[in-house]
C-alpha cells in the first residue's frame, strides 16, 4: 500500500540478519551510550534504497553540507543518486545514511513507511557482535536498530507522516520475556477469532525484565499492537470451494479434505494453505 501511494519505503527485512553477527561491525565514535554501525549492512540498505523507491530519482538532495564529510556532495545529486554514493564506500555509508535520511525527514517530502520483521531478535539481551569489554552488545546498541526504535517508540516523529511497522511470530523467534511482557501490556485481555481470550501476563518476580525493550514499547505511547491470526475452518472452505470453482482444485472440498488441509498449513495460514492445496497437485 506504501509503493501505491508514492511513500518512501525503509525496510529492514530480517532483524536476525542484524544482529546474528556475521557482517563487519565498528564503533561509533564519540557516541554515548555506546554505538556500534555496521557498514556493510548499511552499504546494502542503501543499495536497496533505490530499487524499491523509484521516486528518489526525481527528488534533489536539498540540505546543507558539512565540511566534516569524507567526500564533498556534487551539486543538484538525486536522492537515488546519494544513496549509491554511499553503497559505494563503507567508509561513508553512515554519514551518506544520516545525510539521506535528513533530507527524507525535510519538509515537503513524502511519507515514509519503516518496517522491520523478526522483532523478537532485535529484543534479546545480546547479539553475535562483542564489545570491547567482551560482554554482548545489546540489540540497541546497534546503530541502525538503535534508530529504528527511536521511530518506534514515537521518540523521534515522522514529520511528514507515515508508519513504523514491527513484525514478529511465534516461529524462528526467540523466546524474550521482556518483549512477551511488553505486547501483553499493550494488549491487555483480548479476545481470539476462536473466542479464547488471552490473558495479560504479570511480571515474574523470578525474571529479570530488559528495561530498554519495556520502555520502547511502554504502555501509554503511540505503539498498537494487532494480533494476526489464521482463518478459520469454515473460512478456508470458502477459499477452497473458490480455487475449486476457478478449476485450480481438482479433489472434491469434503469436510475431511477442509480439516486435512487447515490442519497442515499451521491452523489457516492463506499461504500455506495455498501451498498445501493449489500446488500439491501431482
Amino acid at each position: 500500500m506504501a509503493f501505491l501511494k508514492g511513500w518512501t519505503v525503509i525496510n529492514l527485512p530480517e532483524a536476525q540478519d542484524i544482529t546474528i553477527g556475521h557482517t563487519p561491525y565498528q564503533p561509533l565514535p564519540s557516541s554515548s551510550p555506546p554505538s556500534y554501525i555496521q557498514p556493510g549492512y548499511l552499504i546494502n540498505l542503501l543499495r536497496n534504497l533505490p530499487t524499491a523507491n523509484p521516486h528518489l530519482e526525481t527528488l534533489q538532495f536539498s540540505q546543507p553540507t558539512s565540511s566534516e564529510l569524507p567526500i564533498p556532495i556534487p551539486p543538484n545529486i538525486s536522492l537515488a543518486r546519494l544513496a549509491s554514493l554511499g553503497a559505494s564506500d563503507p567508509e561513508i555509508a553512515y554519514p551518506i545514511f544520516n545525510l539521506l535520511i535528513t533530507d527524507l525527514l525535510s519538509p515537503g517530502r513524502p511519507p515514509i513507511f519503516l518496517g522491520l520483521d523478526g522483532l523478537a531478535h532485535a529484543m534479546q539481551p545480546g547479539t553475535g557482535y562483542t564489545a570491547p569489554n567482551l560482554k554482548p552488545i545489546h540489540p540497541h546498541e546497534l546503530m541502525i536498530l538503535e534508530w529504528y526504535f527511536r521511530f518506534l517508540s514515537g521518540q523521534q516523529r515522522l514529520p511528514n507522516g507515515g508508519i513504523v511497522m514491527a513484525a514478529t511470530s511465534q516461529s524462528n523467534a526467540p523466546k524474550v520475556p521482556s518483549l512477551d511482557l511488553a505486547l501483553s501490556e499493550l494488549e491487555g485481555s483480548i479476545v481470539t477469532r476462536v473466542g479464547q481470550s488471552v490473558p495479560k501476563k504479570e511480571r515474574n518476580p523470578f525474571v529479570r525484565y530488559d528495561e530498554r525493550v519495556l520502555n520502547t514499547l511502554k504502555t501509554g505511547g503511540e505503539v498498537q499492537v494487532q494480533r494476526l491470526q489464521g482463518l478459520s475452518k469454515e473460512e478456508a472452505r470458502g477459499l477452497m470451494e473458490y480455487w475449486a470453482k476457478s478449476g485450480m482444485v481438482r479433489e472434491r472440498v469434503s469436510e475431511g479434505f477442509v480439516g486435512e488441509k487447515w490442519a497442515i498449513s499451521g491452523g489457516g495460514v492463506v499461504g500455506e494453505l495455498e501451498r498445501a492445496v493449489v500446488r500439491m497437485r501431482v
